[in-house]
């Protein structure tokens, strides 16, 4: 699976360590859209990852893309990605606090996985709980749960209202 993240900050550089320990992806199945270019170095010394100051070229190389930027900076990384992603693409969130909803209609795009890893996934020993929207397929889900083994538990939970107390707690 090629896997792309949109923000290569410290849980992205976490999920990424993992996936490459347990062998999910292989370093060239990974490429990273980072505007920072000594973050950009940093990540491609570190792993030996592709990196890119170019989201839509970073998201265009993927099966799966990583949003993983402060919730802030969310609303331009919408406007950039909007109308891009293929159907056979997921997308899978760790922004805090925003809903699949605002980033499906953000991206003009149905298949969104929302998670909320908390900062002990850093180091592996976190618990991360997700939401898949009905349009992401089984393939997806699978690779999903298996990148948040790698931050420690997770949780696959019925509805988005628990991922709201998630990230209310792990926010506290």
């Amino acid at each position: 699976m090629k896997i792309s993240y949109i923000g290569g900050g410290v849980m992205a550089e976490a999920m990424i360590a993992g996936i490459l320990q347990r062998e999910i992806a292989r370093p060239q199945d990974i490429c990273i859209g980072e505007p920072a270019e000594a973050r950009r170095t940093y990540l491609t010394q570190r792993h030996g990852v592709a990196v890119t100051a170019d989201n839509l070229d970073a998201a265009r190389r993927s099966d799966l893309v990583v949003l993983s930027v402060k919730p802030q900076t969310l609303s331009g990384v919408l406007n950039g990605l909007r109308d891009s992603l293929k159907s056979d693409q997921a997308v899978v969130s760790i922004v805090a606090g925003v809903k699949i909803q605002t980033i499906a209609t953000g991206l003009h795009h149905e298949g969104i996985v929302r998670v909320m890893p908390n900062t002990p996934a850093q180091i592996g020993a976190g618990i991360s709980v997700w939401l898949a929207a009905p349009p992401v397929n089984r393939e997806h889900r699978e690779a999903t749960r298996s990148i948040l083994c790698t931050l420690g538990e997770e949780m696959e939970v019925p509805e988005e209202k628990y991922l709201d107390m998630a990230t209310a707690l792990s926010g506290s």
